[in-house]
């Protein structure tokens, strides 16, 4: 019984730890902003579940902030779309190209945010391939990965 208290209480205190984290990464993002291209009336954040968190949120701002990139590849849509497009809208000779498998979930981003057309979204299948790669070969892992050819973006 104080084994199963024990990890019960491990298991809450790395939740916590998880949460005070991501709490003080909100803090940082949200020092961070203010800038030109990112309006900040337009621009929610709901980080969390599949979605990402304020670190990558803060570290994708920086990297957007500094370097200024003129092509953005991003695998998958979702928050970070958000970020980059608004970016994008804002940077005319800058090319946001984003894949995604699920064209339901693009036609609802679509409808929900205002994508510039310097963003282009290709929805690509995805393809599962099974890979013995597991158990010293001997296992039956698989993954999805998306099926693309470099014409296509």
């Amino acid at each position: 019984m104080a084994d199963d208290f024990g990890k019960q209480l491990l298991m809450s205190l790395n939740t916590l730890n998880r949460n005070v984290s991501e709490l003080i990464w909100a803090n940082v993002f949200h020092d961070a902003k203010g800038c030109s291209w990112l309006d900040e009336n337009n621009f929610a954040v709901y980080p969390g579940r599949w979605a990402v968190g304020y670190n990558y949120f803060y570290a994708v701002f920086r990297i957007l902030n500094e370097f200024k990139p003129k092509n953005i590849l991003e695998l998958g849509l979702g928050q970070s779309s958000r970020l980059i497009g608004q970016y994008a809208k804002t940077h005319e000779n800058c090319k946001h190209n984003i894949v995604e498998h699920d064209g339901a979930f693009v036609e609802i981003t679509r409808k929900n945010f205002n994508f510039s057309p310097n963003t282009q979204i290709n929805v690509v299948n995805l393809r599962k391939v099974v890979m013995d790669l597991s158990n010293g070969g001997k296992g039956g892992g698989g993954c999805r990965h998306y099926h693309l050819r470099c014409e296509r973006i």
